[in-house]
């Protein structure tokens, strides 16, 4: 086996193994090099960290199931309209992927959620085109963001404080449309 494929292997062996466990905390460089075949000191060479194996893997299956977000509401032609189905399709997969989710969102918010505001910044401007400008469009960006990163984070509080069951589409589509209403984003 190669260096790429090592590496490689790790990332997908993580990436399955956190798919079966309900405790991504508990899985240990021992099961992770037994599971991939591996030495297990190649995941500090490769990774310096357990911890930055597991981010990394989170990162990856994320990414991928990201794209196939974007993908998916990229033929809306309405920017409101996709907008919401750009969120809408972010809380079903942050509700459904909780316990992969969660790290990437914490990670984001740590240095200011940019990379996600960044997405929806672009369809905020082709919904305010000129009447708005980068900094307002920043900052309406992270007005949308905030509220669900933190239900994100703090998902059974949030249950409980809502009183709302959050893998329910219809309440999640009244989160999201209530979101537009107090912003004033209007189709």
């Amino acid at each position: 086996m190669t260096t790429i494929d090592a590496k490689e292997q790790l990332l997908q062996t993580v990436i399955k193994m956190m798919k079966n466990t309900k405790d991504i905390n508990k899985i240990t460089n021992r099961q992770i090099a037994a599971e991939a075949d591996v030495n297990s000191a190649l995941i500090n060479y490769y990774f310096q960290s357990k911890d930055n194996l597991l981010l990394e893997a989170v990162n990856t299956h994320m990414e991928n199931l990201y794209k196939d977000i974007m993908e998916s509401i990229s033929n809306e032609s309405n920017p409101v309209t996709r907008l919401k189905s750009m969120l809408m399709k972010f809380l079903e997969l942050g509700i459904s992927q909780y316990k992969f989710v969660k790290i990437p969102v914490s990670e984001e918010m740590k240095t200011g959620g940019i990379t996600t505001n960044k997405m929806i910044q672009q369809t905020l401007k082709e919904i305010y085109k000129e009447d708005k400008s980068d900094f307002e469009l920043q900052i309406l960006a992270s007005q949308i963001l905030l509220p669900l990163q933190t239900i994100y984070l703090h998902i059974d509080e949030y249950k409980n404080y809502l009183d709302v069951t959050l893998d329910n589409t219809q309440i999640l589509h009244q989160l999201v449309d209530s979101i537009f209403t107090n912003l004033n984003i209007n189709e």
